[in-house]
């Protein structure tokens, strides 16, 4: 048990999470019975963190049973070590409350400055959670760091966290199905999360058992907290998101995503970095084009060495829907066979004394409808082939 850091009771300190402890040993301790045939009760039947007049009775209460009573328990004498209607930590009113408290939930905890209660994990649990975290496919540099933060969280709180459903590497194809939910989850398109690169997780609270008001437990069956908040409400949520963001970047040495992604932790800061202009790097030293990204919209010279042609977004170029036209087609073809020869005129000139005979470049054939899809294809190609490359992307 998780000892409590200061009084509770009468004219204690009375912390909020202090008392939510003693008050949940209280909720889940039963009263003497009164006789063989009594059916034991709990001395309290509800937690709220504060100190009020059922608490203490609820302690002079425990006190006049375990505590102010000879070795045999038969017969009431004052205990000089015992403070009337106070637990402190240590003292031998907390003695015999983790004593006598049943056994089920002897290992209950709280955050600091928290309100809720809830259950240590098992050191099993912590092993299926490191066990999940590596048949996850993570780059090599950030792997060990995900690793940490489970670790550490555990040895912290004694909870475990684990990697989310979709947290951990994702797929191009994966990350376009998300931004297609429409639920903003992400408005990054393929190739424009760090979870495209291994560099990053969503980790969460799934499995994470906490009491009720009443001393049911509530139990989290997915990674956000959404069962503990509205349970318990939001503000108790995000004690523990604060905590695995502490951990994460103040013990590990990861980076947070925005506020409203709190699962999220990467491996850099993304500070001053543009996703699609690294993703554009990575295309052009894999793909079979140039590349130039910049806010989520792409251009590209279309294999041609020249001019950069607007091409649309991550999202539409994955979907084969790339920004291609047929003129843009045309006059990138036009400008490329100009730089192959520069000193080729595009017509005869006539002289003074007639027509010479001269070389002259063939006309540019206009783009057709399937030579856009083409090169949509293409555009598409080189995704793909960053994609295959994920492990060589860099930040800057």
């Amino acid at each position: 048990m998780q000892i409590i850091s200061d009084s509770v009771g009468f004219k204690g300190k009375n912390k909020p999470s202090d008392v939510a402890l003693v008050q949940a040993i209280l909720l889940k301790t039963p009263c003497m019975p009164a006789g063989n045939n009594t059916k034991s009760k709990t001395y309290l039947s509800a937690y709220n963190a504060e100190s009020d007049d059922n608490t203490l009775k609820a302690i002079r209460e425990f006190q006049g049973d375990y505590v102010n009573v000879t070795p045999d328990g038969k017969q009431c004498i004052l205990n000089p070590n015992a403070v009337d209607a106070l637990v402190q930590p240590g003292d031998v009113t907390w003695q015999k409350l983790l004593e006598k408290v049943d056994r089920d939930f002897i290992n209950m905890r709280i955050l600091e400055g928290g309100k809720t209660v809830y259950l240590a994990a098992s050191a099993q649990q912590l092993s299926d959670s490191l066990a999940g975290c590596q048949s996850f496919s993570f780059a090599d540099a950030f792997r060990p760091k995900a690793l940490a933060c489970i670790n550490r969280m555990y040895s912290k709180s004694a909870i475990v966290i684990s990697v989310c459903r979709q947290g951990g590497r994702r797929s191009f194809q994966e990350q376009q199905a998300i931004l297609n939910r429409h639920d903003g989850a992400t408005h990054a398109g393929p190739g424009e999360s760090n979870h495209n690169f291994g560099m990053a997780a969503d980790l969460g609270f799934q499995g994470l058992r906490w009491l009720k008001k009443d001393g049911s437990v509530g139990q989290e069956q997915l990674w956000w907290l959404e069962q503990l908040g509205r349970d318990r409400g939001s503000a108790e949520a995000l004690h523990f998101w604060q905590l695995l963001r502490s951990v994460g970047t103040a013990e590990v040495g990861l980076f947070p995503g925005p506020e409203s992604d709190r699962p999220h932790l990467q491996n850099w800061d993304d500070h001053g970095v543009d996703m699609a202009s690294r993703l554009a790097d990575l295309m052009t030293r894999f793909g079979k084009m140039k590349w130039q990204g910049r806010h989520q919209r792409y251009l590209c010279d279309f294999g041609l060495g020249g001019d950069f042609f607007a091409v649309g977004s991550a999202s539409d170029i994955w979907d084969g829907r790339g920004a291609v036209t047929a003129a843009s087609l045309t006059q990138a073809r036009a400008a490329a066979q100009a730089r192959r020869h520069p000193q080729v005129p595009r017509a005869a000139p006539v002289g003074a004394g007639g027509r010479a005979a001269v070389a002259v470049l063939p006309a540019i054939q206009p783009a057709t409808p399937a030579d856009v899809i083409a090169m949509q294809r293409n555009l598409k190609s080189d995704f793909e082939a960053a994609e295959a490359h994920w492990q060589d992307w860099t930040a800057r």
